[in-house]
C-alpha cells in the first residue's frame, strides 16, 4: 500500500513538472515571437557592423602598405641627403684647399 502511495506520488509530482515545463517552453516560445522583430534587426545590425569592421580593416592593411612605401621612400630620401653631406663636406674641403694654395 505504502508503494502504491509513493509511486501515485511520484507520479503526480512528474506530471506536476511536466505541466510547468510546457509552460516554461509556451512563455519561451511566445517571448521568442513577441521579440523576433527585435531579434531581426539586431541581427541586421550585427551584419551591417561586420561589414563594417570588414571594411576598416581593410582600409587598415592599405593604411599600413602606405605607411610601409612612405617608411622606404623616407630612408631612401635619408641615405640621399647623407650622400649630399658627405658630397657638400668634401666639396668644401676641397674649395678650402685650392684657396689656400
Amino acid at each position: 500500500m505504502t508503494q502504491s502511495n509513493d509511486l501515485s506520488g511520484r507520479v503526480d509530482r512528474t506530471e506536476g513538472q511536466i505541466v510547468d515545463l510546457q509552460m516554461t517552453a509556451n512563455l519561451i516560445l511566445q517571448a521568442i515571437d513577441k521579440n523576433s522583430p527585435d531579434i531581426a534587426a539586431l541581427i541586421e545590425v550585427s551584419r551591417r557592423n561586420s561589414e563594417g569592421i570588414s571594411a576598416l580593416f581593410e582600409l587598415t592593411r592599405r593604411n599600413s602598405e602606405a605607411i610601409s612605401r612612405h617608411s622606404e621612400s623616407i630612408a631612401s630620401i635619408n641615405a640621399t641627403i647623407e650622400r649630399m653631406d658627405r658630397l657638400f663636406d668634401y666639396l668644401i674641403r676641397h674649395n678650402q684647399k685650392q684657396s689656400e694654395e
